[in-house]
C-alpha cells in the first residue's frame, strides 16, 4: 500500500506515472524559492503597461480604414488614412514594432520581417485620438 509522506497531500496524477512517492517530490526547497522568485523578477522585464491584448476588440471609429493584405508576408498597406495620421504596428506582447506618419490616403509599410504570429496595426488621428485597431496575421 504506497501513501505519500506524513502530513502530504495525495497525488493521484503522480502515481499515475510514477510507482511510489519520493520525499523529495513533496519538498519545497529554500533554494526551489529564489530560482522561481529569479524567474518571475527575470519574466517581469517582458511586461509593459501599454500591452495591445488579444482579447481586445477592434475599435473603429466612423472612420473607413482599410488594411491589407491579412495575412501578411513582409509589408502591409493601410487605405483610407488621412494627412498626419500616424500608424502604430505592436506584436502580441505589446511591443512597437514601427510607427510611419501617413502623407498620403495610402501608405505600404515595408520590410516586416518580423516573425510569424499575431500583431496589431493602431492608427491616431493628428490629435492623438486612437481612432482605429485592427488585429494582423504574419504568415509565411
Amino acid at each position: 500500500n504506497l501513501s505519500p509522506p506524513a502530513g502530504q497531500p495525495i497525488l493521484k496524477a503522480y502515481l499515475d506515472y510514477n510507482n511510489g512517492y519520493s520525499d523529495v517530490a513533496y519538498e519545497i526547497t529554500e533554494p526551489a524559492i529564489y530560482y522561481q522568485a529569479a524567474y518571475i523578477q527575470l519574466l517581469s522585464n517582458y511586461v509593459n503597461n501599454n500591452i495591445v491584448s488579444a482579447n481586445e476588440p477592434s475599435v473603429s471609429i466612423d472612420v473607413d480604414i482599410r488594411v491589407y493584405p491579412n495575412p501578411f508576408v513582409d509589408r502591409i498597406a493601410l487605405q483610407g488614412l488621412g494627412n498626419g495620421y500616424v500608424v502604430y504596428i505592436y506584436n502580441a506582447l505589446g511591443e512597437l514594432i514601427t510607427q510611419q506618419v501617413a502623407t498620403s490616403d495610402l501608405i505600404v509599410i515595408t520590410n516586416l520581417n518580423q516573425t510569424e504570429g499575431i500583431y496589431f496595426v493602431k492608427v491616431e488621428n493628428q490629435e492623438g485620438i486612437e481612432i482605429f485597431t485592427e488585429k494582423v496575421v504574419k504568415g509565411k
